[in-house]
């Protein structure tokens, strides 16, 4: 583990700066099967009740970053959330990576989607996360609609339509929000995302 104590000393004793941002990226066509500490299997997706939470690995990056979960990111270019047909999807013989996703999710991470053929879009949304200036969103759940008026989009308080130019665009795959235009939040402006999920209201 790159982070760990024993790694951040002697030439890697300023590898983590105080005024810099974390951004971790994993790279795995398998699930993230951490063990935790209290026995079990971690075999996810079938058998997860053996694996540390993802919380507690979560906690740990913020940690490392004196409890700042802001300057915190995870991202992945990992398989599907979920897939159909036993895990297996068209381009790889994968199983799900709900675990990745989890992390992804909790941190404001970046998606790349293990079988693309194009990871730019990935690549220049890393970017943008890392430096802390970011107008693509991933969310936390799987909306049960993105119509009007289901998915609502405020930035600094103020209603955003879904428009390319000076809207938000729902992205199905990433199960993200991109904002653009005149929608672009600057630095440090809360973007809230409401949509149902679940048979509740997520954001």
């Amino acid at each position: 583990n790159a982070l760990a104590p024993a790694k951040l000393s002697g030439p890697n004793k300023d590898f983590l700066r105080t005024d810099a941002n974390l951004a971790v990226v994993a790279i795995s066509d398998e699930p993230e099967q951490t063990e935790g500490q209290g026995g079990g299997t971690c075999s996810p997706p079938f058998l997860s009740f053996g694996c540390l939470p993802v919380n507690a690995y979560v906690n740990w990056l913020s940690g490392l970053k004196n409890g700042n979960a802001g300057k915190v990111s995870f991202s992945g270019v990992v398989a599907p959330k979920t897939t159909s047909l036993l895990g297996l999807i068209s381009c790889l013989d994968v199983l799900p990576a709900p675990r990745y996703h989890a992390a992804i999710a909790k941190t404001g991470g970046v998606y790349g989607q293990l079988c693309s053929s194009n990871l730019g879009p990935f690549l220049n949304h890393l970017a943008k996360v890392a430096a802390g200036v970011d107008d693509t969103f991933t969310l936390s759940n799987d909306p049960l609609s993105t119509a009007p008026g289901d998915l609502t989009v405020e930035v600094g308080g103020v209603p955003v339509p879904p428009s390319a130019t000076d809207g938000y665009v729902y992205d199905a795959t990433t199960n993200s929000i991109t904002l653009h235009g005149s929608a672009s939040p600057e630095p440090g402006v809360e973007v809230v995302v409401t949509y149902p999920a679940n048979g509740a209201c997520a954001q």
